[in-house]
């Protein structure tokens, strides 16, 4: 008997062209080979920054978990459950204690395997990914701090452009994959490519990154 899967998909932008039917796609493919049954759907679009009390996408997902309506999370990787490590152990423990097991698709992982036990090295390895998702997002808001405190001391004019919605900071906390990806070198139309947005928008990222075209 096939056993009941959720998938699990967010975006982080609400305002720019990023689109989760490819996670989707991916996902029903995944649970296709894997022989599980999809029984819901839940899809994001906000900022993985979020504590899980303020996203309504994980309160859909603990509802359903509670009342037992699936036995397997499926999602592409584990960032899409939050960025905070806290946030996001969380929601692991929760689920494992109800029996329910969680695919991440990109690593080929599961917490819980096919005899209903839980996988201590698989949890351990989460941990850690956790925690350099978290380093990574700390070292990039350093780094844009450093570049306008530069930018600032050689003179220049950091006040939030006009008709703009957030300052460059808050800009390039919401894109910082995309922010990190330019950085190490990663063209404009590959990086609208991956990461789901438009090549304008990967422009003004490396505009504000004060990047040489």
């Amino acid at each position: 008997m096939s056993k009941r899967a959720c998938i699990f998909v967010r975006v982080s932008s609400v305002n720019e062209r990023q689109d989760y039917n490819r996670q989707i796609e991916d996902l029903k493919a995944y649970c296709e080979r894997q022989g599980l049954e999809i029984v819901h759907t839940i899809s994001e679009k906000i900022s993985g920054a979020k504590k899980n009390e303020d996203r309504v996408g994980v309160k859909e997902l603990r509802k359903l978990a509670s009342n037992k309506s699936f036995e397997v999370l499926v999602v592409s990787e584990i960032s899409r459950l939050g960025r905070n490590p806290y946030q996001i152990q969380q929601v692991i423990e929760e689920l494992s204690e109800s029996g329910i097991s969680i695919h991440i698709e990109s690593l080929g992982l599961k917490t819980i395997d096919e005899n209903g036990n839980r996988s201590p090295m698989v949890e351990f390895m989460l941990s850690i990914l956790m925690q350099l998702a978290r380093m990574e997002r700390e070292f990039l808001i350093q780094r844009v701090k450093s570049g306008l405190n530069h930018a600032k001391a050689k003179g220049k004019v950091l006040g939030r452009p006009k008709n703009s919605i957030m300052d460059q900071q808050v800009f390039l906390k919401k894109y910082k994959n995309l922010s990190a990806d330019l950085q190490n070198g990663l063209s404009v139309r590959k990086a609208a490519k991956i990461h789901d947005v438009s090549l304008n928008t990967v422009l003004k990222v490396r505009k504000a990154l004060n990047l040489a075209a």
